[in-house]
C-alpha cells in the first residue's frame, strides 16, 4: 500500500504543470525625462537562471504605455527600434542599458517622482511576471553603479 501512494504522489507531481525558474532583475533604475510629459527609459539586468527564456513586455502602473527598444548605429547615426521581446538565456545575462536594449515610459502617472521607487513588471514567455521596483534618477543624473534592486515573487 505505500508503494502505491509513493507511485501516485509521483505520478501526481509529474502530471503539474510545470513553471520555470523567474529570471532574476538586478540594477534596474528609471532615468526621468527633462521635460514633463516627454517619456521616461529604464534599464535592467536580467539574469537567466536554470532555462531560457524570452522576455516579452515590461510595464508599469506609473505609465500609459511601454516599449522596448533597441539602439543600433546606421552609416554614423544612433537609431532607436521597437522590439518585441528578447531572449534570455539559461545562467546568461542581458543587459537593458543607455545606448542598447531599453524599456520607453510614455505618460508617467505623477506618482513617478525622483527618489521613489518605480514599479515595473518583466513578463516572460516561461517563467511569467517579475515584478521590480526601480530605482529613479533625474535626466542630467549619471547612470547609479551597483545593485539598486533585487526581483520580487510573480
Amino acid at each position: 500500500m505505500r508503494h502505491l501512494f509513493a507511485s501516485l504522489a509521483m505520478t501526481a507531481a509529474l502530471a503539474a504543470p510545470v513553471q520555470a525558474a523567474a529570471p532574476m532583475i538586478h540594477d534596474a533604475w528609471v532615468r526621468l525625462p527633462a521635460v514633463a510629459g516627454r517619456p521616461a527609459a529604464a534599464y535592467f539586468t536580467v539574469m537567466g537562471m536554470g532555462t531560457a527564456d524570452r522576455l516579452v513586455e515590461v510595464s508599469s502602473p506609473l505609465a500609459t504605455r511601454t516599449e522596448m527598444h533597441t539602439m543600433t548605429m546606421t552609416g554614423g547615426v544612433m537609431k532607436m527600434t521597437p522590439i518585441a521581446g528578447v531572449d534570455i538565456p539559461a545562467r546568461g545575462n542581458v543587459a537593458f542599458k543607455p545606448g542598447g536594449n531599453h524599456a520607453m515610459l510614455y505618460t508617467l502617472m505623477p506618482a513617478a517622482k525622483l527618489g521613489s521607487p518605480l514599479p515595473l513588471a518583466l513578463r516572460f514567455e516561461k517563467a511569467g511576471t517579475v515584478l521590480v521596483n526601480a530605482k529613479t534618477i533625474a535626466a542630467g543624473d549619471p547612470a547609479p553603479t551597483g545593485d539598486t534592486t533585487g526581483h520580487s515573487a510573480h
